[in-house]
């Protein structure tokens, strides 16, 4: 965990040795709450492995940059892969508004920021944010995910299927 002036927004950085990004303004003693859920939500990050993940998804659109899907993939797997980290840490509904109320102190902080309007990557942008608020506030992560039947089926049987294909 490191403390830094230089950031505005919390982030996690590091495949191997992986380290939370404080920004300086967060570790006041009034965003005591908003700290709390930033670092619930960067240890669920870590606890899944979403740097070593992020540098795959990253070499594969290095790799294939010229294919519209692996970009289009690669955006909706990082917007997943934020809301699979939030769904963790909400228990009940309390947590969602509470969570999403520190989200939104985060996102009026970061208002109006000329440098947030560049910034990609680790850092979420104002838009990815917003999303997450409304998916908390509509209750949408409260009940835990599930893997539909559809999906277990074709996971089942297409690989079997492909098999007896190739000769």
């Amino acid at each position: 965990l490191k403390v830094s002036g230089e950031l505005k927004l919390p982030a996690l950085v590091g495949v191997f040795r992986p380290t939370i990004l404080i920004p300086h303004w967060l570790e006041s003693q009034d965003n005591a709450e908003r700290l709390h859920w930033t670092l619930r939500h960067e240890l669920t990050h870590c606890k899944m492995k979403d740097p070593l993940w992020l540098l795959l998804r990253r070499v594969a659109t290095s790799i294939f940059f010229y294919h519209p899907c692996i970009w289009y993939a690669g955006k909706k797997w990082e917007d997943a892969m934020e809301l699979a980290c939030d769904r963790a840490i909400i228990t009940n509904e309390d947590d969602a508004h509470s969570y999403a109320q520190s989200l939104y102190k985060i996102l009026e902080y970061i208002k109006g920021d000329e440098t947030m309007k560049c910034a990609v990557g680790l850092f979420a942008t104002r838009t990815q944010i917003g999303k997450r608020i409304a998916t908390l506030l509509s209750g949408a992560v409260k009940s835990p995910a599930r893997v539909s039947i559809i999906a277990i089926l074709l996971f089942l049987f297409i690989p079997n299927e492909l098999n007896k294909s190739i000769p």
